[in-house]
């Protein structure tokens, strides 16, 4: 069963489209992640203006490998709830846990090592990738999201071919290891901003020194210190919402992004409650 964005609704999968996705799975932590964290690892492209245009050329020719829209935990459950209604009836079991792929790739190691969380036709192929995935049920998917926010990772629903029919899985995301991240980081590319943005009131924040969780929260460096308050700036931010929950003056929510551009890949009254 595959994801079908314009009826947004689980519908049948396309032989093709899982031969190629069956295809891809068999290449990316054997090839495909091992050379992208070589490339990324290379201080002459990483580091210098001509290999940064060389790794933002190559990230915009990658048009086909896995893109992600980043969410919040809360839409990220409502992501959840939306599938597993969807696929209710059709198979066993709509979600996979398994080993982060990037980790496995590189081996290297953080905790916890089971974050990447597959769904729908592709939580059969990884099945039977024998990479350690099982299958879990609807609230043991949701505890890990809410555990994996408070330990700081990015959630990114992850699509091939930017295309919503592709979609395949949430990842956890960090910047230290995750190849999708990293090369955001670098270049912009590989990462969408979701439904989502933070709003932050100047007047509630309490202050860098008081609080300053929000610094150490943002792995993409969407804040700003202003006199001692910090601000965010909403065109930098991607809209992951992991400083609203450790904000200790309150002075943060999530709004609606009214230029979300992405309604044709996963729409966003999907991800979004009702009034948001």
């Amino acid at each position: 069963m595959g994801f079908h964005p314009e009826r947004k609704s689980v519908g049948k999968l396309g032989f093709g489209q899982y031969i190629l996705h069956w295809f891809y799975a068999h290449i990316e932590t054997k090839f495909i992640l091992k050379l992208v964290d070589y490339l990324l690892s290379r201080q002459w492209l990483t580091s210098t203006p001509w290999g940064k245009r060389a790794m933002r050329y190559i990230a915009k020719a990658s048009r086909d490998l896995p893109h992600g829209i980043i969410i919040t935990t809360n839409a990220a459950e409502r992501a959840v709830d939306y599938l597993e209604r969807q696929a209710k009836g059709t198979q066993t079991g709509c979600f996979a846990l398994g080993p982060c792929l990037c980790q496995l790739a590189t081996c290297k190691w953080e905790e916890p090592l089971l974050k990447d969380i597959q769904f729908l036709y592709a939580k059969d192929i990884f099945l039977r990738l024998n990479l350690g995935y099982k299958i879990i049920p609807v609230d043991e998917v949701k505890r890990l999201l809410r555990r994996f926010h408070d330990l700081g990772y990015v959630h990114a629903l992850e699509m091939c071919r930017q295309s919503g029919k592709w979609l395949f899985c949430i990842c956890n995301c960090e910047p230290r290891i995750c190849a999708p991240t990293r090369i955001f980081l670098l270049t912009g590319e590989m990462l969408w901003n979701g439904p989502e943005v933070c709003q932050s009131s100047a007047d509630a924040c309490i202050g860098e020194k008081s609080c300053g969780k929000c610094l150490e929260r943002c792995i993409f460096d969407a804040n700003s210190v202003n006199g001692g308050k910090v601000s965010v700036n909403p065109e930098k931010c991607m809209g992951c919402g992991l400083c609203i929950s450790t904000c200790r003056g309150k002075a943060r929510q999530m709004i609606k992004r009214h230029d979300y551009r992405h309604d044709e890949k996963v729409p966003a009254d999907i991800l979004l409650a009702q009034g948001s």
